[in-house]
């Protein structure tokens, strides 16, 4: 059945119209350099800078490292604007302190008390208060409040008659993507979309504008030019026919579709690659160790993966929740009282016999079942530990202590560093395990490089792969098919099921996420463990299904950033 009815008027059209953004005559001088003088924006930056200003709402789309914060704080500088309201996520927002006091000479007022050297969030009332003079009679004119208070505070506490002299700035800006659902994201994303339609100016930062699917630039699109977007289902109807399951597959119903989106964009954004601009990044040596597993624990990976009927072609929810199963088994299990593993052996030995000034970060995609488990195996070497469950105010306190070399050994979840972390100063990066999703792997390895040129270093960095391997399984586990994965699997599974993601984020781990070039590694792990890094249906049941639809063309997410 027919949805057209959802569109709103010739939306195609309004878009295209709007392809060229009102251009603003902005008569200031462009400032460059930071407030002691000592750093200037690099030349792509004041070409961005200039570009931006004179866009009431513009993008920055650059990769991770390319400067995205120096640039959109001289951008407020250069503006003189009253104030400035950032909102990023909670975990990355204080990362922005030593930025604005580097960069524009000021403390940027946040939301946390201080008490005995330690931080604490501040109570509904002296958040009031803080508000209060913030508007009226700023000692600093920049704010800096996560997306998960500002959900709760704007319009409840501030109204939005206070931001029609405000610029906002919108860090880490996909998860805008969130104004499509009903979810909790959605309740933070539609508040910072409403406190743009009320601020003067607003800015959105985000080296990923789509983390998974071409739907996700929607929530951009409508902060950008929210007249020209109507709603989601509007959106989605013109380019999917209201096929929600198509809407979330990295796919456009027909060429000229992608081609209006990329074209909408393309002169209200900012976008660079790494590789463009940065040509200080050293050596990096990669090494890829491949381990035998301990025999109880191969034992236990084999015994679960005979827990399934090898004897015919298994389900492919089945094979994706053994190979969920079998991830935290490959990094070590319990017997007896005793965590045994491969990987954990290593690392001791390892650091055993390192430099005593060598500074490592071991990463891992499990909390509970390996990196607290590995934390009490390495007291002796004193590692700091970042879980989910670590306070805010407590992962800024590891970072400095590593950063500034009062630490050696840094453990942490994979996804609590990805984002709004520099860790530039560390010699060794070891994966005990990487994430199914090449991007977290790529922004976790940008962290753990230079930002700038002038960092003089005089050892090279190292990245380290752990693989568990074994030969002992069924031989029908070891013909799963790892590159014909069927479009039929994933149209006959409900996209709102976490299981039906997971597939998605395993299906398209080689396609839609390139690989950097020189990122053997990464390469090597999915070919060698493929059991373990990603999950793919048996190649004898994907030929009994029989595709009824033709193919869309491929979405090129590389346009858009």
């Amino acid at each position: 059945m027919s949805k057209r009815n959802f569109i709103s008027g010739d939306t195609i059209n309004n878009m295209i119209k709007a392809t060229t953004p009102d251009v603003l005559e902005v008569s200031v001088d462009l400032i460059t350099k930071s407030f002691d003088g000592s750093k200037e924006l690099r030349d792509y930056q004041k070409k961005d800078l200039a570009k931006l200003i004179s866009l009431k709402r513009g993008a920055n789309f650059s990769e991770q490292r390319t400067g995205k914060t120096p640039t959109i704080i001289m951008l407020c500088e250069s503006l003189k604007q009253k104030v400035v309201v950032i909102v990023p996520p909670t975990l990355v927002h204080l990362t922005w302190l030593p930025q604005i006091k580097e960069w524009a000479g000021q403390e940027a007022q946040i939301l946390f008390k201080k008490k005995n050297d330690k931080f604490y969030p501040m109570n509904v009332n002296e958040r009031k208060a803080l508000y209060e003079q913030f508007f009226n009679d700023p000692s600093s004119r920049y704010l800096l409040v996560s997306k998960d208070t500002w959900k709760t505070d704007f319009r409840s506490i501030v109204t939005e008659d206070k931001l029609k002299d405000c610029i906002l700035v919108v860090d880490e800006a996909h998860y805008l993507k969130g104004l499509r659902s009903r979810s909790t994201t959605t309740i933070q994303a539609d508040q910072v979309y409403r406190t743009s339609l009320a601020a003067d100016r607003t800015y959105l930062l985000t080296g990923t504008p789509i983390v998974n699917y071409p739907s996700d630039i929607y929530g951009i699109l409508k902060v950008l030019e929210p007249e020209v977007f109507g709603s989601w289902s509007s959106f989605v109807d013109y380019f999917w026919g209201f096929d929600f399951f198509n809407a979330t597959l990295k796919k456009y119903k027909f060429p000229k579709d992608e081609e209006i989106i990329i074209s909408f964009l393309k002169p209200r954004r900012v976008i660079h690659k790494q590789s463009e601009v940065i040509d200080w990044l050293p050596p990096v040596q990669k090494d890829l160790v491949t381990l035998d597993m301990e025999n109880s624990q191969e034992n236990a990976y084999v015994t679960e993966v005979n827990k399934l009927n090898w004897s015919k072609v298994p389900k492919d929810s089945e094979i994706l929740g053994l190979l969920q199963r079998l991830r935290p088994i490959s990094n070590g299990i319990f017997k007896d009282d005793k965590y045994l593993s491969n990987k954990f052996k290593w690392i001791r030995n390892y650091l055993k016999d390192i430099e005593s000034d060598e500074k490592i970060l071991i990463l891992s995609n499990f909390s509970n079942k390996t990196l607290s488990i590995l934390h009490d195996e390495l007291k002796t070497f004193k590692p700091l530990l970042i879980t989910g469950s670590t306070p805010q105010m407590k992962r800024v306190e590891y970072i400095n202590k590593i950063q500034n070399g009062k630490s050696k050994l840094l453990i942490s979840n994979l996804k609590c560093i990805k984002e709004g972390v520099t860790l530039d100063k560390l010699d060794t990066l070891i994966f005990v395990d990487r994430s199914w999703t090449p991007a977290d792997n790529e922004q976790a390895i940008m962290r753990f490089l230079p930002p700038t040129k002038n960092l003089k270093r005089e050892k090279n960095k190292q990245i380290i792969d752990l693989i568990s391997y074994t030969t002992r399984a069924p031989r029908t586990f070891f013909n799963i098919d790892f590159k014909s994965i069927d479009s039929y699997i994933v149209e006959t599974l409900s996209t709102k099921s976490s299981l039906s993601k997971n597939l998605n984020n395993m299906k398209f781990v080689d396609d839609s996420l390139t690989f950097t070039e020189d990122d053997e590694i990464m390469k090597q792990v999915i070919e060698i463990n493929k059991t373990i890094a990603k999950a793919k249906i048996v190649k004898e049941y994907m030929k009994k299904k029989t595709i009824k639809k033709k193919r869309a063309k491929s979405f090129d997410k590389s346009k858009l950033h």
